[in-house]
């Protein structure tokens, strides 16, 4: 083989290891799966009075998610707000999982490392309890009186198979194995899509274990607030995820919230159907909010790359790409409008359903022609190294002609040029993988770091918002609207023990029994029916009635008393009456004979 074509083939094979290495996940940053899972194990068998674990099974699969618990649990459960947050439900997003990791390494009173970090210093700077910002140490206290108010059930990896398989190299990997986006397999507004699409819903809502599991979690726990991490852009997404207008009902200060949380992440929030513009269907948060009735549902996209999302790059989302003639100017000009005027809270008209259909199929139909667009690159991409491996075989075939000691060179070229090309094509793969982990999760411990930091400060400060704002708050607003008797909200251990004069359990949890019993007179803002209210009027009048029985017994008592006395006393004057009686009738009776 002549030098020339040595180093040609060696020039292939080395850019095939370049590529390879490059697209390695830097794992000295990131943590693995076991790793995440492992942390809760430890932390729930070193502190079971802070941190809990447990295995959630799927009845009809058996399947299993681990669920994480954290509060205080010293204090009680009852009367807390809930905060249900769930991360990796899509495999290539690692950075949702880690930032669970590192809350709940937080919430655990293992902040040490977290506060050597030069943007945790800078974000918690920014974060407010009560008018103060929080300043070092500070973090852990404001932890601690959070735990008190408020619990965290967690979901660290929703997707654990797909995330494994990122792990072992494919990192584009979305969907589950069997290829269904668990994000789109929820069913509020769910659509029977096309097998193999990146956003397959699945065959039927609910039919993965994964979504079931989760489904359970969040109807029994009856969270407040529900938090879905995932990345790609930054953003702050509240209900619609399937329509291009915001969900009526939200409360009123969800727009403080947004507010309060878009001081770290400085990006485009609101409607996600009318910020993002495009729409998903039969996703998590339209269901928790129309069908559970969780009051704070919330996406966030934790990390965009290039600041995809943030408001000082323009604030610029995943866009459409060019769509067919059909669907019209002045429809994407209005789908596009709310991000030229800087991110308002969505479309000043909005998209009739007409509308909203045109535009789904010409994104359908831009994302086939991108794919064909694809393809054929790739295809313009191996012609040079095809053509080189025909060259090269041409010329290793003349030089097996001249001799014979000579054929076993051409035929170690034909296969080293095959070789090569493999590799290159190899390479190529490995380019796109790369691209998949660079475009949903930061690549470098500063970016890493600073996506954390600003997440874990978000994530509390929506907890600190709803322990400032507790739910009983809001049934007092509806039955103040209503003009409802509102049940007590059942005091926390501490309090109880400071009316009851002691701190035994037992007695506490006697003083909390109808404390926990009248809490659940009234639920959520539902209107009560008749029997509901005669229920809560009963509850409420009870001490009344009370009272009034007191004094009814003490003047009964007064009652007796007299009467008692009356009959002791009563004998000398009965005989007083009727001696008289008898001195009256013998005077009558000679009277009678005369």
């Amino acid at each position: 083989m002549k030098p020339a074509r040595r180093l040609f083939l060696g020039y292939l094979i080395l850019s095939a290891n370049c590529f390879l290495l490059h697209a390695q996940v830097p794992w000295d940053v990131y943590h693995k799966t076991d790793e995440i899972v492992g942390f809760f194990q430890a932390a729930a068998a070193e502190q079971p009075s802070r941190v809990r674990l447990e295995q959630h099974i799927d009845e009809a699969t058996s399947d299993r998610l681990p669920v994480v618990t954290i509060t205080d649990f010293a204090s009680g459960e009852a009367g807390k707000e809930v905060l249900l947050l769930v991360a990796g439900e899509h495999g290539r997003e690692l950075i949702t999982s880690d930032i669970i990791y590192w809350l709940g390494k937080a919430l655990s009173g293992k902040a040490e490392e977290l506060l050597h970090w030069p943007t945790m210093q800078q974000v918690l700077s920014k974060a407010q309890v009560g008018t103060t910002g929080l300043k070092g140490n500070s973090l852990e206290l404001w932890l601690e009186g959070l735990l008190q108010k408020c619990i965290f059930k967690i979901v660290p990896v929703a997707n654990i198979a797909a995330r494994k398989q990122v792990e072992g190299g494919l990192l584009c990997q979305r969907t589950t194995p069997s290829g269904v986006d668990l994000n789109r397999n929820w069913p509020h507004a769910w659509k029977l899509e096309e097998a193999g699409q990146e956003e397959y819903g699945g065959p039927k809502p609910l039919s993965e274990p994964q979504t079931r599991i989760v489904k359970a979690l969040a109807t029994a726990a009856q969270p407040r607030a529900f938090v879905n991490l995932h990345s790609g852009e930054y953003a702050l997404y509240v209900p619609w995820d399937s329509q291009p207008t915001q969900a009526a009902g939200l409360p009123a200060d969800m727009d403080q919230v947004l507010d309060k949380l878009n001081v770290f992440c400085q990006c485009m929030h609101g409607a996600g159907g009318k910020v993002a513009g495009y729409l998903a269907f039969g996703t998590s948060m339209d269901y928790l909010y129309q069908e559970l009735q969780v009051p704070y549902p919330l996406t966030v996209e934790v990390y965009g790359p290039g600041g995809t999302g943030k408001l000082a790059t323009g604030g610029k989302p995943r866009q459409l790409l060019s769509s067919p003639a059909e669907v019209g100017a002045e429809l994407q000009e209005r789908w596009q409008r709310p991000h030229s005027q800087g991110f308002g809270r969505g479309l000043q008209q909005q998209l009739s359903q007409q509308q909203t259909t045109q535009l789904q199929m010409a994104q359908q139909q831009a994302d086939q022609q991108a794919s064909s667009q694809q393809q054929q690159q790739a295809a313009e991409m191996q012609k040079p190294l095809q053509q080189a491996a025909i060259t090269q075989a041409g010329v290793a075939g003349q030089d097996a002609a001249s001799g014979q000691g000579l054929a076993a060179q051409g035929a170690a070229t034909q296969a080293g040029i095959a070789q090569g090309a493999g590799a290159q094509a190899s390479g190529d793969s490995q380019l796109s993988m790369d691209k998949c982990f660079r475009d949903f999760n930061p690549v470098s411990r500063e970016g890493y770091q600073d996506v954390v930091a600003t997440w874990l400060a978000a994530l509390l400060t929506l907890a600190e918002h709803l322990a400032a704002n507790p739910r009983a708050s809001l049934l007092k607003n509806d039955a103040d609207q209503h003009q409802l008797p509102i049940p007590p909200v059942p005091p926390f251990k501490q309090d109880l023990a400071a009316m009851a004069g002691t701190d035994s359990d037992e007695s506490l949890s006697q003083t909390a029994g109808m404390g926990d019993f009248r809490s659940k007179a009234v639920k959520g803002k539902q209107q009560p029916d008749s029997s509901s209210r005669a229920h809560v009027s009963l509850l409420e009048t009870a001490p009344a009635a009370s009272h009034l029985l007191r004094r009814l017994l003490i003047l009964g008592g007064l009652g007796l008393l007299v009467t008692g006395i009356w009959m002791k006393m009563g004998s000398p004057v009965a005989g007083l009456m009727h001696r008289r009686r008898s001195s009256l009738g013998s005077r009558r009776t000679p009277r009678a004979a005369v």
